[in-house]
């Protein structure tokens, strides 16, 4: 962390320039950044869709956790990871995030890279061992993969992913009264809830026996 804030301070001295950097998750880490004059925080580790670091290394945090967290300093956040429907961009945006990064969402999209079979496209991690072995990282002692590769569903052009993400959030937005993040952040009320009502969220019927 201290060397972050010294090469942070030295980028933008120099260039003056925003600066960007991360990942981190929590409070401490967030206002270290501030304090170093770094603009704009990345937070989330261990919660991106073909992310193994939780397993591997035994490091992460909660992502609606961290969002709260390092929010909470004033530092500029994107929320990286754990956005797996429009909602979790939603309450990603409510908790405090200016930005959210999404990579498994769009992963089977006509716009992105990789081989197709059939109706499903070869997706891989950025931490995989398939991504490090084609950019010459070398997985040793000292460093493993930390992510997967796997092949995931056609997903048609991403323009139609992107409508319906927006199309979640500014229905949030609607049922909680905000016109804008700020109004989002300021209504937004979040409650702890059990297994039964994991189950509630999803659609009745495809529970029943």
């Amino acid at each position: 962390m201290h060397a972050v804030k010294i090469l942070a301070g030295e980028i933008k001295n120099t260039l003056d320039m925003y600066i960007v950097a991360g990942n981190i998750v929590t409070y401490s880490q967030a206002q270290a950044y501030k304090e170093a004059g770094i603009d704009i925080a990345r937070v989330g580790v261990g919660g991106g869709s073909a992310c193994t670091t939780r397993l591997q290394a035994g490091v992460g945090f909660p992502q609606l956790s961290a969002v709260f967290e390092t929010t909470e300093t004033g530092i500029y956040v994107i929320a990286d990871g754990g956005i797996k429907q429009p909602g979790d961009a939603a309450k990603a945006l409510a908790a405090g995030a200016g930005i959210v990064m999404i990579g498994g969402m769009f992963a089977g999209t006509e716009e992105t890279p990789g081989e197709v079979t059939g109706d499903k496209k070869h997706f891989r991690g950025q931490a995989s061992r398939l991504y490090m072995d084609d950019f010459g990282v070398v997985v040793n002692g000292h460093r493993t993969a930390e992510g997967i590769s796997t092949m995931v569903q056609l997903a048609g052009r991403v323009e139609h992913v992107v409508d319906n993400i927006m199309g979640g959030v500014k229905s949030s937005m609607s049922y909680v009264g905000a016109h804008n993040f700020k109004e989002f952040q300021q209504n937004a009320q979040f409650v702890r809830i059990s297994d039964s009502t994991q189950l509630e969220n999803q659609p009745h019927i495809l529970n029943r026996v």
